[in-house]
């Protein structure tokens, strides 16, 4: 599955439950690629400070 797919299925997954995302946590290597896809996503890195 693509780093697209898992995103929306993880965006879509929690606006079907009614939850407000706080952050999805992005292994490092993926990070370029999500920010790329989902600009406007709380993202995070894992193991870092960085958030987005």
């Amino acid at each position: 599955m693509t780093l697209e797919h898992r995103i929306k299925r993880w965006y879509y997954e929690a606006q079907r439950r009614g939850i407000q995302l706080e952050r999805i946590l992005i292994h490092p290597d993926d990070l370029a690629e999500a920010l790329a896809l989902s600009p406007w996503l709380p993202i995070q890195v894992l193991g870092s400070s960085f958030c987005r």
